[in-house]
């Protein structure tokens, strides 16, 4: 069956910001092997997020996707998708509320399928291009990747010391109208 997450990678500074839009919280419940919905790592200075698209989540949940898009209005972000079982693998940058560049990997179209926003940073085109070079290269699949990897320090197949906390559903504030308002 494989991974099928998505990885939210940020500064630990915006992390309560992401927390806030995601109508999430921190608990001290260990989410060793990433199964819940919502699950938080904290180390240095980048700050990971996992979510698991095929999780039920909590009862007026937004949309992951306009949750990243707000997000980003404020802050960079790299966002990471992995579906093994499908095949898929790609890396998103936001900036600016829109995606900047991205590096993508669908096996369903071609097992070598990639492709390289033309935008995307010179050290991202390197990784890409050391696929083409070498017979030991890495597959299509392994180049966002690796991509990632090289962004964060994080891969998500290998998490080493990297310990996730479960995130709680936090209920959002409930908006209240002023006292002169009686309806």
């Amino acid at each position: 069956m494989g991974f099928n997450a998505t990885i939210l990678s940020l500064s630990r500074g915006d992390v309560d910001h992401a927390l806030g839009l995601l109508q999430a919280g921190r608990t001290v419940r260990a989410d060793e092997v990433n199964e819940s919905p919502l699950s938080l790592a904290e180390g240095g200075e980048v700050a990971l997020i996992w979510y698991n698209p095929g999780s039920a989540l909590w009862v007026g949940y937004r949309e992951f996707e306009s949750v990243l898009a707000e997000l980003s209005r404020q802050i960079d972000l790299d966002v990471f998708d992995v579906h093994e079982g499908a095949g898929y693998c790609t890396v998103r940058h936001y900036a600016g509320g829109a995606v900047t560049w991205m590096v993508s990997h669908n096996s369903e179209t071609d097992p070598d399928n990639l492709q390289v926003s033309s935008q995307a940073p010179y050290f991202v085109k390197e990784i890409a291009a050391k696929r083409d070079l070498a017979e030991d290269a890495p597959t299509a699949f392994e180049v966002p990747v690796a991509v990632f990897a090289a962004l964060t320090g994080f891969r998500y197949d290998a998490m080493g010391a990297t310990e996730f906390f479960e995130l709680d559903s936090v209920a959002a504030a409930p908006v209240s109208k002023p006292w002169w308002k009686i309806w």
